[in-house]
């Protein structure tokens, strides 16, 4: 396949430009209403389908300190988008519609949560295997040599992006379909960092949808969110995590395959690396390192 060539490194792909152009139009003509970026609107469309339950679906398996953090994480990330990022059309539309699956996610686990407990056996599952080190230094290549060795389970992309509970076919076709989204808006996106739905994919975005700012900064310009979430206690994102990895576990495994160590990564585990490890004590830790100026 022919790739687009991208003449300068802040160049937009040109379907990217062509939907932004037509969103701006739609809006200004009133033929599209803007998408609302606001936290009550957000709440009150994802809980729709859980009706007089959606409340016990914010609260399934967290500790109100936890459904606490998330409610504000919401109210302080839209407002930072809103005053900072500058977003276009597209931009908008996007960081809505990410928004509202993030919450839609939330209420999701936690109703499974509210009807399933966790296996007893769950608790002889082996402590993860962490890789941790600054982006560019190799983390990457590491994660995927250590997922290659069939003593090791792994994350696959389609279940990073999608943890709710769903059959697992219909999930790896999802996350072909959103990386085609994706690629169609960027045809560059491969080159910076490869992933396909089935294959191993890092765990950035269960951190995600705890709303940790890490994905959040890398797509827009949000520096009050980024101090606020860095001075903030990340315990509730962890613990978020944690349990999305044992969901994940008795979703895709069973027998043996479900006590392997799960290899895990994203280089957001080094700043809070304190908090990931009180959360897997046990867990065995892999230091990828590589000369600082190559680095940068």
């Amino acid at each position: 396949m022919t790739r687009e060539v991208r003449d300068h490194p802040l160049a937009r792909g040109k379907w990217a430009q062509r939907a932004n152009d037509f969103l701006t139009n739609a809006w200004a003509k009133g033929w599209l209403p803007e998408p609302e970026l606001d936290p009550d609107a957000l709440w009150e469309l994802a809980a729709k389908p859980y009706g007089d339950q959606a409340k016990a679906a914010e609260n399934g398996g967290r500790d109100p300190k936890a459904v606490a953090d998330f409610r504000l994480r919401l109210e302080k990330l839209i407002e930072a988008v809103l005053s900072e990022a500058n977003l276009n059309a597209l931009g908008r539309t996007m960081a809505y519609g990410q928004l509202l699956r993030v919450v839609r996610t939330r209420l999701a686990l936690g109703d499974h949560w509210n009807n399933n407990s966790f296996p007893r056996d769950v608790e002889m599952m082996e402590p993860p295997i962490l890789i941790i080190g600054h982006m560019r230094s190799g983390t990457t290549r590491v994660h995927k040599l250590f997922a290659a060795d069939p003593a090791h389970s792994h994350t696959r992309y389609c279940d990073a992006w999608r943890p709710a509970p769903s059959n697992l076919t219909a999930k790896r076709l999802k996350g072909s379909s959103d990386l085609a989204m994706l690629e169609w808006l960027n045809p560059w996106l491969q080159s910076i960092h490869p992933m396909k739905s089935g294959e191993v994919e890092e765990e950035l975005a269960w951190l995600a949808m705890a709303l940790n700012h890490s994905i959040y900064e890398s797509q827009w310009h949000i520096p009050s969110y980024s101090a606020f979430s860095e001075a903030r206690d990340a315990t509730p994102i962890y613990s978020e995590l944690s349990k999305i990895l044992t969901t994940d576990s008795l979703q895709r495994f069973k027998g043996a395959d479900l006590y392997k160590p799960r290899v895990m990564k994203a280089p957001q585990f080094s700043e809070d690396l304190a908090t990931l490890l009180g959360t897997f004590p046990d867990a065995r830790v892999v230091l990828t390192q590589r000369d600082h100026d190559a680095v940068l």
